[in-house]
This record gives C-alpha cells, structure tokens and sequence, in this order.
C-alpha cells in the first residue's frame, strides 16, 4: 500500500494541540496570602483575597513553587500540615508577607509539620506553642517545627530548609526524625536549620534521631549513623530548654545530634538549661550539644554556658558520645556549666567510639559539680585513636566547697599541647589511663600536686607521662595568661575574637613550645586557632587554644 503524507496544516495542528496540552499540564506556581481580615470563601491568590484559617491552607492542593504567607505581625491560631513537596528548582515555601513575622498560636499541638516531603523552605514566622513554665509544667506535648517522615522504603527526603524562626512553648522545639527500632527509616539529605531562636520549652531545643536498631534498655536510642546526611545547624541561640521533671531516663536535649553523618554545628549559642529536671536517681542527663551515634559530624565556634544538672553526673557542655566516630569539637568555648566542659564516652549498647578529635576549645569554670564525675575536659571509658589537643582549660572554684578537676581521664586518647590552669589549691588531673604529652599544668594558689604526685618531676617518674621517646617533656610553669577567669558572657559568633583572656602574654614561656603533630604523629593540627586565625605555613605552635603565631 502507497504511504499517504500528512498535509502541513495537519501537522501544525497536531503541535499546537500538543504544547496546549503541556502548558495544561506545567501550572503556573500559585501565592497563597493568609490574613485576619480574609475570608476561607477566597481563593487566597492575593492579599485582598487572602485566606483567614490555616485549616484552609491544610486543605489546599500545593504544587512545586507554590508559597503559602501569613500577613506579618498578626496571630494565626491552629496546626499546619505540609505533606507535598516541592522540586530542586521549585521549592514550596511557608513565610511571612508585610511588616514582621507572623505568629503561629498552636496551642496543645505542633506548630508546623512538615509530613514525608521535601525541597520545603519555612522561614520568618514565630511558632508559639501553650507554654512552658520554668518548673517544668506544660500542656504541649508536641514540636514547634516538626519534620517527620515516616517512609518505609524510597531515597532520602531532600532539602528542607528553615530560617528565622522564633520558636517557644513547646515540648520540642525544632525536631527532625523518623520512627525508632520499628521498620526501615527513610531519613533525611541536607536539611538546614539558621538563625532560629529556640527557647522556653520543656525537652528539646533542636534534635534529630531515627533508626532501625535501639541500644536496649536502659536507653533505647537509636543506634547507627547515615539517617541524616549532609545536614546543618547554624547562627541559633536556644536557651531555657527548661528539662523533664519527670522524665526517665531522658532529661533534657537542648542541641543532641543522632544518627547523623557529615552534621556541622556552627555559630550557636546554648544557654541556662535544665532548670526543671528531677532529682530523683536516673541513668539521663543533661548536655548542651551531644553527638551520639554519628560519623564525620562536627561542631565549632558554638557557646555554651549555665547548664545545670541535679544529677550526680552530666550537666556537661558538648560531649562525643556513644556510637561516634571521626567526630571533632574544635574552637567553642564553654562556661560556667554545672557539668564538665568538653567531654567523650560510650553508653551501654552503643555502638564503638573511634577517632574522636577535641582540638582548640576553651573551657572556663567549668565542672562546677561532681568533681567526681566531672571536668573542664573529661573523658570515661575507652575509646580508640582519641586525640585531644591544643586546649585551654582554666577551672576555679566550685559550688559547696567543690574544686573542680580540669582533666579526668578514661582511656585510649591522647593528649598534648594543652594548657590546664586550676584557680583552687585542689588536685585537678587525673589522667585515666590516657597518655599525655606536652601539657603545661600550673596551679593559681599553693603549691602544684599532679596526679597526686608533688610535682611535674615527680609524677614523670612515677607514673612515666609526659615523656616523648624517652626525654621529658610537659611544663610547671606559669603560662601568663592575659586574665584567666573572666571570659564571661560573648552570647554572639561575632564577638569571637573580643575573647582575649586566654591569650598568651608576649612573656609567654610556652609560645612555640608546641609539639609538631604533623611531623610527629602524622595528626592534622587542624587549619587555625580558636579564634579562627588560620595557621601560617612553618608555623611553630604554642600549647594552648590561642595561638600567638
């Protein structure tokens, strides 16, 4: 049979009919406004057309690039629940429109939740819930920003993003997670939390955690890293996460990080915590900001001070804990805390602890409790390649007659380069059975103990730490600090270098005392100081946070 050609008008036809029906099918990305003076009979496509209920935002059918605003500086009570996503190139987005941020008054329950979705942004909102009082008494038992994903099998949910978000009054107030010990998780890729203010709320500041597996009784965390990758927490200030009174065994997570790998913590501030938890024994604590369960994650240029604890243990700062490796605190300064300053360790159930790093930090009047379960630095159990370096740790007196230790040690780390200064005439070292090297130990009042030991030398020869291929080395000397103990409040990234109490004097007998790790041990020394000054090549280090250079 003859094959007949299609007449050119035809073929027009059928394109046009074609890119109709493709235009159909690519809609244009709808605003949708929100305001007390709309009406939920609106459309919501423009401000005089606004909405006036969220719950007519839960109903609306979102497509990639849709944005969803509240008129800023007005009240909006009620939940809202996003379960569409957006796309790499569209995403949706929850904000405010006009003057200020606009307050979601959620009462008993969330505040947003973002459901098994992703490419979301939520910022410039103030999520409110019922309230916490410093006691602990609260109705709310949900989160403020919950983002939650309950998927079985599929890749991880990609980018969700939040940006200024004053958040209070709830159980939790930024929480990422999965169901635990119960089915495969589907976790979370690059989720990042900035300059969100997270306060007056009972458990949890911002934490993330979900897996498979749980370390059992008596803690059931999840146990595993991977769920979360690629993740961020930045230029946040959470404080007054007031802690379960009748929490058992988990007390209070103002900053903990599960389950996660490559997580970086940057720029926050973490304050005046668990004022509500019980007194009664339990096997939880308090920390500032915990690692558990995580590999590659790390933490820097974060503050955190006056967190309490009633327990005879924790009530720490920053700590690596159970399940961790490839794990560094560098360059965050913590004070005036009940517990230890910087810390490491396992938990019963957890998965092994390997190559922890804690390298530039400064820690001030610290380990105000509990001396004997507390440090400026401590460490307990065992672990293995632990390094600790290049730190300043200055302990005074403590609460009730308290004379904190600036180091107490576990086992399979090591330390060197680091500056320990007690202003009490306490002891204030207990090695572990770690090995330390080319430490400076000096003590403000009455004459320097070690190890209960009468002296640097004499310790030397007891115990044989702070010796390096046979010869000695280490120092009993005062380091002439610029003003050790009144570091004070910074309460802001900005002011990192204002900071100069820990500085070495010109006078200095330690600067360019360090020891070579590189050349030594083949140990990064790490790319600057704890003022983020970067390192010049050749450079020959000093023991301590502060380099003179």
């Amino acid at each position: 049979m003859k094959q007949m050609n299609t007449p050119p008008f035809v073929k027009l036809c059928s394109l046009a009919f074609a890119l109709t029906l493709l235009a159909g099918g690519q809609s244009r990305a709808a605003d949708y406004y929100i305001s007390p003076a709309g009406s939920d009979a609106n459309d919501g496509t423009a401000p005089n057309k606004a909405w006036q209920m969220i719950e007519r935002a839960n109903k609306a059918t979102l497509r990639p690039g849709d944005r969803i605003l509240f008129e800023g500086g007005r009240r909006f009570s009620g939940n809202l629940l996003i379960t569409a996503s957006g796309t790499k190139e569209a995403f949706i987005e929850i904000d405010s429109y006009g003057n200020g941020p606009a307050t979601i008054q959620a009462g008993d329950s969330f505040g947003i939740r973002l459901l098994n979705c992703q490419y979301v942004k939520v910022r410039d909102l103030i999520l409110a819930g019922s309230g916490v009082k410093p006691d602990g008494q609260t109705t709310n038992k949900e989160q403020g920003l919950d983002i939650y994903s309950t998927a079985k099998e599929g890749k991880p949910w990609q980018s969700i993003y939040a940006d200024k978000l004053q958040v209070s009054g709830f159980r939790d107030g930024i929480v990422l997670h999965t169901p635990i010990g119960t089915q495969d998780v589907v976790g979370y890729n690059d989720v990042r939390v900035t300059h969100c203010i997270i306060k007056e709320c009972l458990f949890g500041g911002f934490y993330c955690w979900g897996a498979k597996k749980t370390s059992g009784a008596p803690w059931q965390f999840p146990v595993g890293a991977g769920t979360f990758s690629n993740c961020y927490l930045g230029d946040c200030d959470i404080h007054d996460i007031y802690g379960d009174p009748v929490g058992d065994p988990l007390l209070c997570f103002p900053i903990s990080i599960l389950n996660a790998t490559s997580f970086l913590v940057e720029r926050c501030t973490i304050h005046h915590c668990g004022q509500a938890q019980n007194g009664k024994p339990v096997v939880g604590g308090v920390g500032g900001l915990v690692f558990l369960e995580c590999d590659k994650s790390i933490a820097q240029f974060n503050e955190c001070h006056h967190i309490v604890t009633k327990q005879g243990y924790d009530g720490c700062a920053f700590d690596i804990d159970g399940g961790c490796s490839n794990c560094i605190l560098q360059y965050n300064y913590s004070h005036d805390n009940e517990g230890s300053g910087f810390q490491t360790g396992t938990f019963a159930g957890s998965g092994p602890l390997t190559d922890t790093i804690i390298r530039y930090n400064i820690s001030e009047n610290d380990a105000q409790k509990n001396s004997n379960n507390t440090g400026g630095i401590m460490t307990w159990s065992s672990q293995a390649r632990g390094q600790i370096y290049n730190n300043t740790v200055f302990v005074g007196k403590g609460f009730g007659g308290v004379k904190p230790f600036a180091f107490r040690g576990g086992a399979g780390l090591s330390v060197r380069n680091n500056l320990f200064v007690a202003g009490h005439d306490g002891e204030f070292i207990d090695p572990g059975a770690c090995s330390l090297q080319n430490n400076c130990y000096w003590r403000t009042h009455g004459d320097l103990r070690v190890a209960g030991c009468a002296g640097l030398a004499d310790w030397r020869k007891k115990s044989g730490q702070e010796m390096l291929d046979g010869a000695a080395v280490g120092f009993q000397v005062d380091p002439r600090l610029r003003a050790p103990g009144s570091g004070g409040d910074l309460d802001d990234a900005a002011r990192w270098k204002t900071l100069d109490a820990y500085n070495l004097l010109p006078s200095s007998p330690l600067i360019g005392q360090g020891l070579d790790l590189q050349g030594l041990f083949k140990i990064s020394p790490g790319l600057c100081d704890f003022h983020g000054t970067p390192f010049r090549p050749g450079v020959r280090f000093d023991l301590g946070a502060v380099q003179s250079q």
